[in-house]
């Protein structure tokens, strides 16, 4: 019973109709009940054809401004309808009947007017209500100079009582239509309240992610251009040269991994950043992390001495992209606060889980700087707070990266906790649990130099000269032969220029001017040489998203690799393809 009222319900005052809309399906819900009650009065007590036949007309008009409102979904029209027929035909003549201007009658002429003004938008509004206004006037003159066609009452308290009535039924009418339109206002109000919230919060999340965001590429950044222009200078030393790049490589992929963060716009609305975790090396993601610190340190002449007596199992299972963003941060920040001549120590401290798939792990950073004060350390997680002491209000910042290292650590299911005193040092504890590798994770990775692709010929599909240039290399040095083209219909009539098998694989560039990745593999494999159509095609984009992998998949090809190519990953899908 609950749910059919409701459905009921739901179909007169539907959310998505205007305020308008549901006040006139209450209107005439009203005015059908009313001219029910009116009409079995009049068949009981004192039956009289005329009034009968005006309420009868007047139900139907209700019902059929019902019908064009709610089934023809066109309630401005309805509105339109019901203003015409009721001032215009049943309020003059109840008027005439019911005593003239010698009533209440002319109550309900004028709130007929005004409720139809409320009703319609737009000039059609101001246009009815002169047309329903001129309406009554004439009906009053025509009453007034032709008394006898009315209906006066059998006397004055009549007259009075039924003024009395109208005035009081109409004004209870037109408050209920107030207060109606006052609760659906409040109701808008309070949604669009809501909805700035809701948008004010969306808004300081992309805020604060693209400030974390900011905040953390700088570093690698830094080391990226500072390395460049030392490998610059000593272009005639090669093994300072390699030291060079190695770092910048580091650098490079560590960048790479916060661009496809930044990238994925879903993870900002949702306040979620990726947890995907991957076979690491904890001495080895510290070594990468002082690499990156190290043009910084040098600046300063500071020294990063590293502890792992206390660290039993290096493999684990992590999001390497969280844990050197944390330690980054941390770092930058003891460095920025360490004097010169400085040092910084690093220590990690393995315990043992009631969980036997985790291992715990607790890192120990530490500097020698200017420290933080007793009362400051209750702030110092929040975001944009910087002490500001004698030795540090000339230091850059943006007072982000505590706040920004907490929220990872919790991310990561771990505590972050701080100990400091001012010019001794700070210490920070990091403790997060990690899962273990199984043994088949831990197997090690083949070696891609002794791959040999000497009798195998690659079609590469690139609309760029420069990605085309490092595939090329990439594959030479691997012994493939390698033919090019920049765009889809070009490889289709590559492949279709030679015979089935002369190519043993494609590789293919999803944007393309003409003709798109995708668009080339489905004409690729409608191919009537069966060996021809079923050449493997591998997808190669800056695109990373899932569902342009799937798109991918969709359209024919057998693997997917993303852009910028990383050299060992990419060879190790075209082994697997060849193989």
């Amino acid at each position: 019973m609950m749910h059919r009222n409701k459905k009921i319900h739901d179909f007169f005052f539907n959310e998505d109709y205007e305020v308008q809309h549901k006040l006139l399906n209450y209107i005439v819900l009203i005015g059908i009940a009313g001219m029910f009650a009116g009409l079995v009065v009049q068949l009981l007590m004192d039956f009289k054809i005329r009034p009968v036949l005006i309420m009868g007309c007047a139900i139907v008009f209700f019902i059929f401004t019902i019908f064009i409102a709610d089934f023809l979904h066109r309630p401005q029209l309805a509105i339109v309808f019901l203003a015409i027929t009721t001032n215009n035909i049943l309020l003059p003549e109840i008027f005439i009947l019911s005593g003239g201007l010698h009533s209440g009658k002319p109550v309900w002429c004028i709130a007929g007017c005004i409720l139809m003004f409320f009703l319609l938008k737009g000039k059609k509004a101001y246009i009815i209500f002169a047309i329903n206004i001129m309406g009554f006037v004439i009906t009053a003159i025509h009453a007034y100079y032709y008394p006898y066609i009315v209906n006066e009452h059998a006397s004055e308290q009549n007259v009075v009582t039924d003024i009395i009535i109208s005035v009081c039924v109409v004004t209870m009418l037109l408050s209920s239509v107030l207060k109606y339109f006052t609760t659906f206002y409040e109701k808008q109000k309070n949604k669009a309240e809501k909805a700035m919230e809701i948008a004010n919060k969306a808004d300081k999340s992309k805020s604060d992610f693209l400030s974390m965001m900011s905040h953390d590429i700088r570093t690698p950044m830094n080391t990226i251009i500072g390395f460049t222009e030392i490998a610059r200078k000593n272009s005639s030393n090669p093994q300072k040269l390699e030291e060079c790049l190695n770092r910048i490589t580091i650098a490079s992929n560590h960048l790479l991994r916060l661009v496809d963060d930044v990238l994925d716009v879903r993870k900002i609305e949702s306040g979620n950043l990726a947890r995907n975790e991957e076979n690491c090396s904890l001495k080895s993601i510290i070594a990468d992390v002082c690499e990156m610190m190290q043009a910084s340190c040098n600046e300063k002449n500071i020294i990063i001495e590293t502890n792992f007596n206390m660290l039993e199992d290096d493999n684990i299972s992590c999001n390497r992209l969280r844990l050197n963003q944390i330690l980054i941060n941390l770092l930058n920040n003891a460095v920025k606060y360490s004097h010169k001549d400085g040092k910084i120590f690093i220590s990690v401290i393995q315990f043992t889980s009631d969980d036997e798939s985790k291992i715990i792990c607790e890192f120990h950073i530490r500097d020698e700087g200017c420290g933080m004060s007793t009362e400051f350390l209750t702030h110092v997680f929040e975001p944009f707070q910087r002490e500001q002491t004698e030795y540090n209000k000339n230091l850059q910042g943006s007072g982000l990266g505590l706040s920004i290292t907490k929220s990872l650590v919790q991310m990561m299911g771990g505590t972050i906790e701080v100990m400091s005193e001012l010019d001794k040092g700070t210490e920070f504890i990091i403790t997060i649990p990690f899962s273990i590798p199984s043994l088949t994770d831990l197997e090690e990775d083949e070696d891609m130099s002794v791959l040999n692709l000497n009798n195998f010929r690659v079609l590469l599909v690139d609309d760029n000269d420069e990605h085309r240039e490092i595939i090329v290399n990439t594959l030479s040095e691997v012994g493939a032969q390698v033919d090019e083209t920049s765009e889809g219909q070009l490889a289709i009539k590559k492949l279709k220029a030679q015979k089935a098998g002369y190519y043993d694989l494609v590789l293919m560039d999803i944007v393309m001017p003409v003709m798109d990745g995708y668009e080339a593999t489905r004409e690729i494999r409608k191919l009537s040489n069966e060996k021809l159509a079923n050449i493997p095609i591998v997808a190669m984009t800056a695109n990373a998203y899932a569902d342009d992998k799937a798109k991918a998949f969709e359209a024919g090809m057998n693997a997917y690799i993303t852009k910028p190519i990383e050299t060992k990953e990419f060879l190790k899908v075209i082994k697997l393809i060849l193989n």
